[in-house]
């Protein structure tokens, strides 16, 4: 058996296993690496971790990782935080992007002909229209998440 073999026997038998983990795990359920790689046998490595993701992918399982110690698997009470998470990291993607993208305009605009810089021009609008939308959700989280305090705090004193 060639190496190379082995290694991706090695591959699909950490990866299953570490499915077949997760598929057992409860909606809202917090495990730390030290548990998967005792429960699942997968050493929790920087390979185990990017198997744990393709894992999740084959499982149609969602998860937030918590840095430094474990996974959170998805779950109603944190749906919201988990997208937010998404949207943020989509957010940090296109602002790169973005800067990139006004850069070869501003190096490259005089050489380029008008149908690619025309080109570049739509991308650099659909990458604008993307963070206007990230923004627009993010402030309307953060006054959601500002007003549930004051109706809380309503209906405890309604009930009083």
């Amino acid at each position: 058996m060639s190496k190379s073999l082995s290694t991706l026997e090695k591959i699909s038998a950490d990866t299953l296993a570490l499915e077949l983990y997760m598929k057992n795990l409860p909606d809202g359920a917090t495990v730390s690496y030290a548990e998967v790689q005792q429960n699942s046998g997968v050493t929790m490595d920087k390979k185990g971790r990017t198997r744990w993701v393709t894992a999740a992918k084959r499982a149609s399982r969602i998860f937030m990782v918590t840095r430094g110690f474990g996974y959170t698997m998805s779950s109603p009470e944190n749906a919201a935080t988990i997208v937010k998470k998404q949207l943020v990291s989509l957010d940090n993607k296109v602002k790169k992007a973005e800067v990139v993208t006004n850069k070869v305009l501003v190096l490259h605009s005089n050489q380029m002909d008008k149908t690619e810089r025309q080109s570049v021009q739509a991308v650099s609008a659909m990458f604008a229209q993307v963070r206007i939308l990230s923004d627009a959700y993010k402030h309307e989280q953060k006054n959601l998440a500002m007003s549930k305090p004051r109706a809380l705090g309503a209906l405890i004193k309604g009930s009083q």
